[in-house]
């Protein structure tokens, strides 16, 4: 019942990634589910992770500064429904490491 519940929810996750695109969010390219096995692909981010470039020393505040700025307008997008209005999407998880299912 949990795992159901759990794919249902991964599922959901996915539809909404694929759906939603702006400047400020890393875009869903496709995604697996073959084998027990589950891989999702997305674009690349030449400079890594968040959780990576954040922890390099020589980043100015005002640096930080933009990129929590420009974090707040992904989240903005998503809360508004994106550019189509759609639903709100309420992101319950935000942190900057990158995510294993």
């Amino acid at each position: 019942m949990y795992f159901k519940k759990a794919e249902r929810e991964i599922l959901s996750e996915l539809e909404i990634l694929f759906e939603y695109k702006h400047e400020n969010i890393i875009s869903l390219v496709g995604y697996c589910d073959e084998n027990n096995e589950r891989i999702s692909v997305f674009e690349y981010a030449c400079n890594g992770s968040l959780d990576r470039h954040l922890s390099n020393t020589s980043l100015t505040w005002t640096k930080r500064l933009k990129i929590g700025i420009d974090v707040a307008m992904g989240l903005d997008f998503l809360h508004r429904g994106g550019s189509t209005h759609a639903a709100p999407v309420i992101h319950r998880d935000i942190k900057s490491a990158t995510t294993k299912w």
